[in-house]
């Protein structure tokens, strides 16, 4: 996911395609998205300066990225290291606000589910990052999936719209 810091190495290797292709298509996305381009490379140059840079989440949690010690090592430049750390920082807000999303949609949806005695039995089994997978007795799954679209997307009031893929299966490999 190149909105999370992904290389050109690594996405050549997901998608089985060249270095060559994969640059291209990095620089076509962040063409597109600009602005996701200049915040990933502010976070650089902050990095690179040894600016402290505190990335925060939608629910409010902090993470301090860069020091000194992370990125010299006898007093040579860890270009790994700083890979490493430049990936994390781009991927924090992101994804740390798509769990914190979740965690909302997942109390939306054990409050919601109180009201409709079929939806009784089922219950939450798994938070992955931005999935939710819950298990209903077969004869309420459509009502419980009707009940958990929108618990997921009207999660949390943010400025871009919230696109829900849900799916009724027998385990969870099925709905990926």
């Amino acid at each position: 996911m190149l909105c999370y810091g992904e290389t050109e190495q690594t996405l050549a290797k997901d998608l089985d395609i060249s270095e060559d292709e994969a640059r291209k298509i990095r620089t076509a996305y962040f063409t597109l998205y600009s602005g996701i381009y200049k915040w990933h490379m502010a976070n650089e140059h902050r990095i690179k300066n040894l600016e402290p840079i505190f990335k925060y989440v939608l629910g409010g949690r902090v993470r301090r990225f860069t020091s000194q010690q992370e990125l010299f090592k006898a007093g040579v430049l860890n270009r790994r290291r700083l890979g490493e750390v430049l990936r994390m920082a781009h991927n924090n807000m992101p994804q740390g606000s798509a769990a914190d999303i979740v965690k909302l949609a997942a109390l939306r949806y054990s409050l919601s589910k109180r009201e409709r005695p079929a939806l009784a039995n089922s219950h939450i089994c798994l938070l992955v990052h931005d999935e939710m997978v819950v298990h209903v007795d077969a004869g309420a799954a459509d009502e419980g999936l009707r009940i958990l679209r929108p618990c997921m997307e009207h999660a949390a009031k943010i400025n871009v719209p919230i696109l829900v893929d849900a799916v009724i299966c027998d385990n969870w490999a099925e709905g990926k």
